[in-house]
């Protein structure tokens, strides 16, 4: 999957949508950046088990990554598992600000 972003625009993560009725997986995600070098690696995952009648779900569906990229390509490995049906993968960045006071001095 590849992913054009906006020039300078600081990467924070990769969140995934997965479809939510596949459950119990965890494959390993490489994000490259376009000259195919990696830039970050992981592990996107969704458990579901019921033990003596409690429902426990854990899910970790983002990937991080640190850097400014015009692309990235993200892969993910299912080994011999069904694929994913991946609904989207959105990168995501720290929101930043400047405050200024009434005087035009940063805070």
């Amino acid at each position: 999957m590849v992913c054009d972003l906006p020039a300078k625009v600081p990467l924070n993560r990769v969140l995934f949508q997965i479809a939510p009725d596949q459950v119990n997986f965890r494959p390993r995600v490489t994000v490259e950046n376009a000259s195919r070098r990696q830039e970050s690696a992981g592990e996107i995952s969704r458990v579901r088990v019921n033990r003596a009648g409690t429902l426990v779900t854990s899910e970790d569906l983002a990937v991080d990554i640190a850097g400014s990229f015009p692309q990235i390509i993200i892969s993910v490995d299912n080994e011999d598992n069904p694929p994913l049906t991946i609904l989207s993968a959105q990168p995501l960045t720290i929101e930043r600000r400047v405050i200024l006071n009434r005087r035009g001095r940063r805070l």
